[in-house]
C-alpha cells in the first residue's frame, strides 16, 4: 500500500482585539463582551446590515484584551491554507474539504418540532442547562416589541429556551419600519 503525504504551507492569523474581531466580521453578536466589560465601555447596537454588534465608548476599548477572553468570535482558528486541497469527494465543491459530515436532530418530538434544523442546538441548550450545570445560554429570540429584528437573551429554564426556538432569519428593515 502507498501513503501519499503532502505538506501544506499554514499562515497562523488570530484576533488579538475586540477591533479584530469587529473588523475581520467574526463577531456573532452575542454581547458576551459587553456584559464582562469592567469598566462598562463596550455596548450592543443592532446594525441593520450586520445584526448586534459591539460599540466602544472608549477608544481604548478597541486594544483591550479582556473581552477577547470570553469573545466567541476570538476562538476562531485562523489557520489559512496556502495552496488547494485536492477536491476528495462530492461534497468538497459545496462545502470545501471536511474531515466528517454529520446529521443530527433532537429525539424529543417537543424539542424538534418548536425548534428549527430538528432542533439540536435547542436540545443541546437544554442538556448543558439540565443535566451540565450551566446557569443559561445566550441565544437570539424575536424581540418582543420589533418582531422583525433578533434579541439576544440568557435562557435558564427549558420554557424560556423552546420559546425562543426556532429560525430567526432577521434582515435589514424595509418602507421605513
Amino acid at each position: 500500500m502507498t501513503i501519499a503525504l503532502r505538506m501544506h504551507k499554514t499562515l497562523v492569523r488570530s484576533p488579538q482585539t475586540l477591533s479584530d474581531v469587529v473588523d475581520w466580521r467574526l463577531c456573532i453578536g452575542c454581547g458576551a463582551c459587553s456584559y464582562v466589560c469592567k469598566r462598562g465601555k463596550v455596548r450592543m447596537v443592532h446594525v441593520e446590515s450586520e445584526g448586534y454588534r459591539p460599540v466602544f465608548d472608549d477608544p481604548s476599548c478597541a486594544d483591550c484584551r479582556d473581552c477577547v477572553e470570553v469573545c466567541p468570535g476570538a476562538q476562531v482558528d485562523g489557520t489559512l491554507e496556502i495552496g488547494g486541497l485536492p477536491t476528495v469527494t462530492e461534497a468538497d465543491r459545496e462545502f470545501g474539504p471536511t474531515l466528517e459530515i454529520w446529521e443530527g436532530w433532537a429525539t424529543d418530538p417537543e424539542i424538534r418540532l418548536k425548534a428549527s434544523s430538528g432542533g439540536a442546538l435547542s436540545a443541546l441548550s437544554l442538556y448543558c442547562i439540565e443535566y451540565g450545570g450551566f446557569h443559561g445560554v445566550v441565544h437570539a429570540g424575536m424581540d418582543p416589541v420589533r418582531p422583525w429584528l433578533n434579541e439576544n437573551f440568557v435562557s435558564s429554564t427549558r420554557e424560556q429556551v423552546l420559546a425562543r426556538a426556532g429560525s430567526r432569519r432577521s434582515g435589514p428593515r424595509t418602507f421605513g419600519a
